[in-house]
C-alpha cells in the first residue's frame, strides 16, 4: 500500500513536470521540492522498515549513490538536462529497490534511465523519415557541408533536421542549433548545447538551418519510471 502510494505521488509529480516540459521545456523547482516534501514521511517510514534487511538496506543505499552521481554525470555531460537529472535524483530518493524484480531493475534510477533511453529512441525514425522526405524533395540535404566528415552527417541525419532560421527564433525553447559558421563556413554541431549569441546571428531569416529538437525528455522519464513499475527494466523484459 505504501508503495503504491509513493508511486502515486512520483507520477503526479511527473504528470506536472511533463506539462511544464511540453509547454515551455522548462520545469520549476518546486516540483520536484514537492515531490521530496510529500513523499518525506512515506521514504523515512520505509527506510525504518528496512532496519533489519540489510541486504536491502545496502543495496538502496547503492541505488541512492548511484542515482545521484549519475545524473549529476550525465547532466555535466550535457546527455540530460537539470531538471531531467532532478527527476533522477528525485526517483533515486523515492524508489527503494525490490528483491523480487530482475538483475537489470534492482538499481531503480539506472533502469529508469534505460527505459527512459529506449522509450525516447522512437524520435530516430520520426526524425530520419523527415530527412529523406526533405532529401527526395529538395535532391540535397547537406549542401554547403560538403567538407564536414561523414560520421558527423550520419548523426545529424538521425538527431537533427532543417527548419527556417525565422521559426527557430521564434521557438527556441524547442531547439538547439545543429551548426554554426566558422570563417564563412558551415560547420555541424553535435549534441545538445547551449547556443551561443555569436552563433544564433550569423544567418538570415528566411534561410534554413540545421536544428535539434530539444525533447519534452520528462515526458519519457516519466513513461520509463511507469514501465519500470509496471514490469522493471526493459533490457529485463528482453531477456525473458
Amino acid at each position: 500500500m505504501l508503495n503504491l502510494l509513493q508511486s502515486l505521488i512520483n507520477i503526479a509529480g511527473l504528470t506536472v513536470a511533463s506539462y511544464m516540459d511540453v509547454k515551455t521545456r522548462e520545469i520549476e523547482d518546486y516540483v520536484w521540492l514537492l515531490i521530496i516534501i510529500a513523499s518525506g514521511p512515506l521514504v523515512a517510514y520505509r527506510i525504518w522498515e528496512l532496519r533489519n534487511n540489510y541486504l536491502l538496506s545496502i543495496l538502496y543505499a547503492l541505488s541512492l549513490i548511484i542515482g545521484i552521481v549519475f545524473a549529476v554525470a550525465i547532466a555535466y555531460l550535457n546527455l540530460m538536462g537539470g531538471a531531467d537529472a532532478k527527476a533522477l535524483i528525485v526517483l533515486s530518493i523515492t524508489e527503494i529497490p525490490s528483491l523480487s524484480k530482475d538483475i537489470f531493475s534492482l538499481i531503480p534510477p539506472l533502469a529508469i534511465f534505460i527505459n527512459t533511453t529506449f522509450l525516447s529512441l522512437i524520435t530516430i525514425p520520426i526524425i530520419l523519415l523527415r530527412n529523406i522526405t526533405y532529401y527526395l524533395k529538395k535532391g540535397t540535404l547537406f549542401q554547403g557541408f560538403e567538407k564536414e566528415p561523414l560520421w558527423k552527417k550520419i548523426i545529424c541525419i538521425v538527431t537533427a533536421y532543417k527548419v527556417k532560421y525565422d521559426a527557430y527564433l521564434k521557438n527556441k525553447y524547442r531547439y538547439s542549433l545543429a551548426e554554426y559558421a566558422e570563417n564563412d563556413t558551415r560547420k555541424l554541431k553535435i549534441g545538445l548545447q547551449i547556443d551561443d549569441e555569436s552563433e544564433i546571428q550569423c544567418f538570415a531569416l528566411n534561410e534554413e538551418v540545421w536544428v535539434n529538437p530539444l525533447l519534452p525528455l520528462i515526458v519519457f522519464v516519466e513513461a520509463g519510471y511507469i514501465l519500470y513499475l509496471l514490469y522493471g527494466c526493459i533490457l529485463d523484459i528482453f531477456m525473458l
